[in-house]
Parts: C-alpha cells; structure tokens; sequence
C-alpha cells in the first residue's frame, strides 16, 4: 500500500494505492478499512486505487464492496487495468517512469509489441539499484507469453542486454532450449514422414518428450536407415 497526495499540515486527500495481481478475498475487507482508517487519522478524503494486469482480476476488483445490510454505504474502488495502462516502448520514457514500464509490460505481455514493451522496461531497469532492478526484471520475464520471450530474446541479443538475475538468464535459456526442441520435433516429424509415412500416435509421443540431443541423432539417422525401427533403435 502507498498513499500520495498529503501534505505534512493539513492533508486534502489520500490516494491508497494497490497492486494487485490475483484475487485476494480478505482484500474486500482491508480495503475499507485502510480508507477509513486514513480518512479519520488525516481528516481528509480516502481515495482507494487498484492497479492490475490481468482483465479478469479487474473486473474483480471493480466490484462495489457493500459495507451495511441496506447497500447504501458502498465502497468503490478505482482501478487502472491493463486497457488503461500505456504501451510504453520508448527507452527514454521507460527510464523517466520505470515503475509505470514495468506495469506496461506485465499488462501486455501477451500482445503483438510485447517485446519492445519489455524490452524497454528492462532498458529502465537497468538504471535502478540491484534489489530492485532483479526483482523488477524476474517479474517483467515472467509475465510474458512465449511468443513475446522469444522475440525478446532477439531484441536483446541486438541491444547486447544482460539479465540481471539468475531467475531471468534461466527462465531465458530455458526458453530458447524448448524453441530448439520445438524446431527439431517439427523437422524430425517431416522428415519421418516423407521417408516412412506418417508417424503413429506412439512416435509422436516418443519424439514430443524427447531431449535435444535424441531428436539431433534420430534426425541424422533418417536419411541413411532403411526402416523406421533403424531411426529409433538403441545403440
């Protein structure tokens, strides 16, 4: 929670502010409590606002919060969702506002420039002291779907970007050995099926948990075995 908007004498209004990434029940009930606790202390409208980056958790949370049998004393929050949050891709104003630029890229992690959001916020984090620039780093590489970490990963091989934590460079590596996984199936299961047919249901199975290096020597096989059972056996 944070509260801005005060002065130290005589206080106009406090804004409460919130993040919230997943739904929280016990949340309907502090949340009154916060503005009404301030609201008596500073003598001073109490403004409750919710920051999320998920639809679903917004719709949750601007749900009216009825505090008396009649349901005329309702708290209402304000809460700034993913459609309200700016696409940021602007190094410049990444680095101005990195908080902000890291709400952007968790908020759209899933959309088309999603990695020229992140990338950007990962720009911002870079000027920010070490705890925060890890933990700000991990939550941007967390919130994006695969499609965006790997263009990510291009965009910062070409800006020469070093993650910050060992969270980060692992979830990356391991994003970029799944993509190698994904390449070798498809080419593996091309290549099966022009030389023997298409594959059974056992095969794929077989392929789709194999290991890199599996899916490198049965591709090598293919070409010179002459039965399928040629590919696969164990040697």
């Amino acid at each position: 929670m944070a509260c801005i908007g005060t002065w130290p004498e005589q206080p106009v209004e406090v804004i409460i502010v919130e993040i919230q990434l997943d739904r929280d029940t016990d949340k309907r009930y502090s949340w009154p409590t916060y503005m009404t606790g301030l609201r008596a202390r500073l003598r001073c409208r109490a403004t409750l606002l919710v920051v999320t980056v998920d639809d679903s958790i917004t719709a949750w949370c601007r749900k009216p919060i009825p505090l008396d049998r009649s349901g005329d004393s309702v708290i209402r929050p304000v809460v700034l969702g993913p459609r309200e949050l700016p696409r940021i891709t602007d190094f410049a104003v990444a680095r101005t506002l990195p908080e902000l630029a890291i709400l952007s890229a968790a908020s759209h992690g899933e959309d088309q420039d999603a990695a020229e959001i992140a990338g950007a916020a990962l720009g911002a984090c870079q000027g920010l002291d070490s705890d925060r620039s890890t933990r700000y780093a991990d939550f941007i590489i967390a919130s994006l779907g695969e499609a965006a970490r790997c263009a990510l990963e291009r965009l910062m091989e070409l800006h020469n970007y070093e993650f910050q934590s060992e969270f980060a460079k692992r979830y990356v590596k391991e994003g970029m050995k799944e993509g190698m996984k994904v390449h070798g199936r498809k080419v593996l299961l091309t290549l099966l099926a022009q030389r023997f047919g298409d594959p059974s249901e056992q095969i794929r199975k077989r392929i789709e948990q194999a290991e890199i290096n599996e899916l490198e020597r049965w591709t090598n096989r293919v070409i010179p075995a002459r039965t399928l059972e040629d590919v696969f056996q164990d040697k």
